[in-house]
This record gives structure tokens, sequence and C-alpha cells, in this order.
């Protein structure tokens, strides 16, 4: 099963939750309310599915869709959970709640501070940076496959 989430950060998805509320609806019926194909819409329908928040029923020739209120449940809890203040959460007017399906995050290490960096001298830079020789040094024309480079080109 994914991340009911993951599937709730589509617009698309949530206005298809939107028009199951209140009665089961095919994937034909569904796809009127929307621009796309309906191969589109069977693939929201498809992650809406894996996540848990519609099921679907096959009848005769047909198969409808319609929403999982037992699993929109916890999603509205944390929800509401979240809006609550901190004060009203500690005195038990609401329980502890999190999502069914949390993701885990790996705590990484402090990072480390930055270690002071010793100023080099102009002699270290120019030994460690072979410097390009000056211009009245080069070569007044180059080569080239067809011939001499004019100087205005050096």
């Amino acid at each position: 099963m994914k991340d009911p989430w993951d599937a709730l950060s589509d617009p698309t998805r949530r206005e298809i939750l939107r028009l199951l509320r209140d009665s089961p609806l095919n994937a034909s019926a569904i796809s009127q309310n929307f621009p796309f194909t309906k191969s589109t819409i069977s693939r929201h329908l498809e992650v809406l599915e894996d996540s848990g928040l519609i099921e679907s029923e096959k009848r005769k020739q047909f198969v409808y869709y319609q929403l999982k209120r037992d699993a929109i449940r916890p999603l509205k809890e944390y929800l509401v959970a979240l809006e609550e203040s901190p004060s009203e959460q500690e005195t038990g007017k609401i329980g502890k709640v999190s999502p069914s399906s949390t993701r885990k995050v790996e705590k990484t290490p402090a990072a480390k501070k930055a270690e002071p960096v010793e100023k080099d001298s102009q002699e270290d830079i120019e030994q460690a940076i072979p410097l390009e020789k000056p211009v009245s040094q080069r070569q007044s024309h180059i080569s080239s496959r067809k011939g001499k480079v004019p100087s205005y080109l050096d």
C-alpha cells in the first residue's frame, strides 16, 4: 500500500475524491469532469486505490469506485490535531494522533563547524598555480589549419 499523503498531493486526485464523496461512480462518469484522457483518469484511480483511499467494485461490465471513509478518518484526525494549540493537546482534549503511514526520517549527524583556514602567502599561491605568460611574451601569430590567425584574434 502506498502513502495516502502522496496520493493527496495531486489536485486531480483530490477532486476525484470530492466527486466520490456523495456516491460511487465509474471511471467514465469521473472522466467527464476532467479534460484528461480516460487512461490518465484510470491511472489516478489506480494511485488512489493503491493508497487505500478508495475501493473498487465490479458491477456487470463497469467498475465503480467509492470513497473509503475509514481511510480518510485518520488523515482528518491528524490534520485537526495539527490545528489545535499545544495547550489543548497537553490537557488531554485531543489524544496523540499520527498518520497511519508516516515516513521514517533518518537523523543525520550534526554538521561540523568550519575550521579557520590559514591564509596563504602570495608566494605560495604563485608556486601552486602557474601563471600565464605576459601578453608581450606570447607568440604574435598562432598557426591554424587554414594558415595564420590575424593578430586581432590573439
